[in-house]
């Protein structure tokens, strides 16, 4: 089980890159799909906006969709 804040990566075969998180009181899972090829970074339901900047930024990633559902 991931801990508070934790990002599993997952890169799939088409190259898109799946980061899966728990954060909160109630380790609300977010999920981020990422395409490197097409600079996009689409984040669900982030819980905290700048621990994801955070992660993304140590990649050289930056938000560019955020979904809540």
């Amino acid at each position: 089980m991931l801990g508070d804040g934790e990002f599993d990566k997952l890169v799939l075969n088409d190259g898109i890159e799946v980061w899966v998180t728990l954060m909160g009181p109630y380790l609300n899972m977010n999920t981020a799909f990422i395409d490197r090829s097409a600079n996009v970074v689409a984040i669900v339901d982030p819980f905290n906006a700048s621990r994801w900047r955070e992660a993304l930024l140590e990649d050289g990633l930056e938000p560019t969709h955020l979904l809540y559902t």
